[in-house]
């Protein structure tokens, strides 16, 4: 519930961000 439980609360986690998540989400499928 806090900045420095990034793993709890992926919402808080920048690299959790619905943009950067986009932009993850397809290179994760190029991975694969």
């Amino acid at each position: 519930m806090g900045p420095m439980k990034p793993r709890t609360s992926p919402s808080t986690n920048p690299l959790h961000h619905p943009v950067i998540e986009t932009l993850i989400s397809p290179a994760n499928l190029i991975s694969s």
